[in-house]
């Protein structure tokens, strides 16, 4: 089923033990079960961060500091910086020449 939002979890304020406990749940498919997990559904999901980090997008691997989600009919489509839009596409365009 397609309901064009995203299932977003949120976990907070547990001990190791209760975070095994909850990843065990999500291999399960259980984890909606916990009481220390909470759901919401999203169309868009804003993701900041201090550093770099990598992010794999069906299979393309994005690194930035800045990932905005956006749900779309039938597509997923991401909204970055131009810099890192630019970066992407002269190194596929360099991969090309050589």
């Amino acid at each position: 089923m397609n309901n064009n939002v995203f299932d977003v979890y949120e976990i907070a304020g547990i001990n190791k033990f209760q975070i095994i406990n909850a990843i065990s749940k999500l291999v399960k498919g259980t984890h909606e079960s916990l009481k220390y997990v909470n759901k919401k559904q999203k169309q868009n999901i804003l993701i900041e961060t201090d550093e770099v980090m990598p992010c794999n997008v069906d299979g393309e691997i994005l690194e930035d500091r800045v990932f905005d989600f956006r749900m779309a009919p039938e597509k997923i489509t991401i909204f970055n910086d131009k810099e890192l839009i630019h970066k992407l596409i002269v190194n596929k365009v360099r991969k090309r020449t050589l």
